[in-house]
């Protein structure tokens, strides 16, 4: 059995944001072994209800822009 991989793309509208965003989208679509993260969600969750779900899977982080605000959400949920 293939452990599922989870991709936490950027929700912002820069251009690469955009095209991450539908990439993941693409590839969560064509591999089942794929699980997307609702970044908006992860970030909005001060109760810490998401943490069982964050720790379960691999992350692979697709930051949008110089910013990368997907690793410092992530980073703020004690992912690294």
């Amino acid at each position: 059995m293939t452990q599922k991989i989870a991709l936490a793309s950027y929700d912002g509208m820069s251009p690469n944001g955009l095209v991450g965003r539908v990439a993941c989208g693409d590839s969560r679509k064509t591999n089942d072994n794929i699980i997307s993260i609702c970044m908006g969600s992860t970030s909005a969750d001060i109760e810490g209800k998401n943490n069982e779900m964050l720790k379960k899977y691999p992350i692979i982080a697709v930051n949008g822009c110089s910013g990368n605000c997907i690793n410092k959400i992530l980073n703020s949920k004690g992912i690294n």
